[in-house]
């Protein structure tokens, strides 16, 4: 009788952990998806949908026809014209801005439109037209830097700088709150800061007002967050999905997510994550900055829970630095083009930084000031970085704005 029941009992009892683990931790992920939607942020597609909407705006068909003029080709060959035939080739450059005078021309009327949004479907895990849009996006910005190093190269600063207003505005150009597309909006925005800084200096006031104007509503704290929320939002909803077949019918994408336990442990570690995620990208960023690496050693380590948290959480350490470093820019940028109004003004560069500024941004990676060192040619301002080592302003080891006379 006991090599019957022996048998019985060892499978009732693994049954009976199946279940209880299951259920165990689906508390646990109800438990963490409250905790989130108590601090205000979206926890399934309706919330996103209800709070960002869906459909294509006029921005969004304005960059879709402005994407749809760049091909494959002009993408990857970017970068080459943008750091070697402006000055080796200046007349196929220029015959390549009058192919897409329209694009640019589209460009900087984007840069008063509302964000963009391309009938994302929340419910269906974003899918839309957007994929075609993304890598295009640098590629935007890049034309608009060349624009600007041309116009300024044939006397003409003020239009460069419009120009250079039109790529920081591509920073924060979609609407829709995905990690995928902050990653795209910010790629070359050092590019855009290091330029406006060369150009800055021999631009009006009013063009560098202009400018300054478009750096300072960049809420890149707020991009950062959102992000992150919707993809609490998707990861959650792609995981809580796998336990049943799609609506026709086939099967679940993940299959080992099949499994109860496996499923619900999960969404438990990938909610609790995104929830410290969040809480991080809300200190102030050198405090933020050691949170997010804590996280990343969890989700990168040889464990069976940072496998599965590595599976169902997205990297936000490398998309918190993303945001960090270009905060950083962004802010000195600011305090150089201020520098350059007060040198207008009275003749002289500030001895100080608080003289453009009584409380000027910190360094975020840090908590302290920024460096600023004034010379004979112009100035210097910079960051020590992520590793937070001074280098003088070596500007392969720190973040450094630059203008000249």
């Amino acid at each position: 009788m006991k090599k019957v029941w022996i048998p019985l009992v060892i499978v009732a009892v693994l049954v009976g952990a199946y279940f209880v683990s299951s259920a165990v931790f689906a508390a646990r992920a109800q438990k963490e998806l409250a905790a989130l939607k108590a601090k205000g942020f979206p926890v399934t597609p309706a919330d996103l949908a209800a709070r960002y909407g869906s459909g294509l705006n006029p921005t969004g068909r304005m960059l879709n026809d402005a994407a749809a003029q760049i091909d494959k080709s002009l993408r990857m060959s970017m970068v080459d014209i943008e750091t070697s035939k402006v000055r080796t080739d200046p007349a196929a450059v220029s015959a390549l801005l009058n192919d897409k005078a329209g694009v640019i021309a589209t460009l900087v009327a984007v840069a008063d439109s509302p964000a963009a949004r391309f009938l994302l479907k929340y419910e269906d895990g974003f899918s839309a037209r957007l994929p075609e849009i993304l890598p295009t996006i640098p590629t935007f910005t890049t034309l608009l830097r060349i624009k600007a190093r041309m116009l300024a190269q044939s006397g003409k600063p003020d239009s460069a700088m419009l120009m250079l207003r039109s790529a920081v505005r591509m920073a924060d150009i979609m609407g829709e709150p995905c990690l995928i597309h902050l990653l795209a909006g910010v790629v070359g925005f050092d590019s855009t800061c290091a330029l406006i800084g060369r150009i800055a200096p021999s631009a009006s006031p009013a063009s560098r007002a202009m400018v300054a104007k478009e750096l300072a509503r960049l809420d890149l704290r707020g991009l950062l967050v959102r992000a992150i929320a919707s993809e609490v939002v998707m990861t959650e909803a792609t995981m809580a999905r796998q336990g049943a077949p799609s609506a026709d019918g086939r099967e679940s994408a993940i299959l080992y997510l099949r499994i109860g336990p496996l499923r619900n442990g999960g969404r438990a570690i990938a909610l609790g994550i995104a929830g410290r995620s969040l809480a991080a990208a809300a200190l102030p960023w050198y405090k933020g900055h050691f949170e997010a690496e804590s996280i990343e050693k969890i989700v990168s380590g040889p464990s069976l829970y940072a496998k599965v948290a590595g599976i169902a959480t997205p990297n936000i350490n490398v998309f918190y630095n993303r945001i960090e470093r270009i905060t950083a820019r962004r802010d000195m940028t600011l305090l150089g083009l201020a520098a350059l109004d007060f040198r207008a003004r009275t003749g002289r560069l500030p001895a100080t930084l608080n003289e453009v500024n009584n409380s000027p941004p910190s360094d975020p990676f840090t908590g302290k000031p920024f460096t600023y060192k004034p010379d004979a040619r112009g100035f210097t301002i910079y960051s020590v970085g992520s590793d937070q080592t001074d280098n003088s302003g070596d500007p392969a080891k720190n973040i450094v704005f630059t203008a000249g006379t």
